[in-house]
């Protein structure tokens, strides 16, 4: 017995909007390093995220270091994260996490705003709009991630082309 089309057409919907969130979030797990991501972060992390949220940059790095999830782009994401925010930040150590994170998943929402964000603490206006329109492409200009990115491109042109750091 045939079904009518418009049963497949509402199949098809129902299926492509339950995988919705999954794509938009760029895959993996979890939310962002501080930049108040919506998405749940997977239990593993939670703890090191919550490091992250009070700013104790070498608390979480090493409650992640106990997770040891170098497999999952998420991970590698909120390393890169701390060593970029610790005081003195690590930029090489956090790009090669950051490379790492976009290796396992290239459009990793969180990883492209942050790689953006370090393109600017190093005066990479061009990088940091490069990974902006990474973000586009992925988001069609709707994700957090490509609004904090283009509000940090555009604090960033009025300071003069100088960094702002965030709150």
């Amino acid at each position: 017995m045939k079904r009518p089309v418009h049963t497949i057409i509402l199949a098809g919907l129902v299926a492509i909007s339950a995988l919705a969130p999954a794509f938009a979030s760029g895959g993996g797990s979890g939310s962002g390093g501080g930049g108040g991501q919506s998405a749940k972060l997977s239990e593993p992390m939670a703890k090191a995220h919550k490091l992250i949220d009070a700013k104790q940059w070498q608390a979480a790095m090493a409650e992640l270091q106990e997770v040891d999830a170098t497999r999952d782009p998420m991970w590698n994401n909120l390393m890169g994260y701390c060593l970029r925010k610790n005081d003195p930040p690590d930029f090489a150590a956090s790009e090669r996490y950051y490379a790492a994170a976009l290796a396992i998943n290239p459009k990793h929402l969180p990883t492209l705003e942050y790689l953006g964000e370090l393109r600017l603490q190093q005066g990479d206006l061009a990088g940091a709009e490069k990974e902006l329109e990474q973000l586009r492409k992925a988001t069609f200009f709707k994700s957090e991630e490509f609004k904090d990115l283009q509000k940090a491109i555009a604090q960033y042109k009025s300071a003069g082309n100088k960094y702002v750091p965030e709150d």
